[in-house]
């Protein structure tokens, strides 16, 4: 994971924050991997758009995929 786009991130959730704008939904698409879960959530997104990397990886279901995805989401409270 790209640490600038790690600061990004953490930079236009503190804008967000700064322009009272606490509520709105910070998104971030493109190839996340389980291990960049918590790393983006930490950063302050708080939606991410997921695929092929995650949830149709090849040897687990759809449905252990997104459990996996739902169990690591919840530890961030998102």
């Amino acid at each position: 994971l790209n640490p600038l786009l790690v600061k990004k991130i953490q930079d236009t959730r503190a804008l967000m924050d700064a322009c009272g704008m606490e509520e709105c939904d910070l998104a971030v698409d493109g190839s996340i991997r389980f291990d960049d879960v918590p790393i983006l959530l930490e950063a302050g997104a708080n939606m991410l758009v997921v695929g092929s990397r995650i949830v149709f990886r090849e040897g687990a279901s759809y449905k252990e995929s997104c459990d996996r995805l739902r169990k690591t989401a919840e530890e961030y409270k998102i």
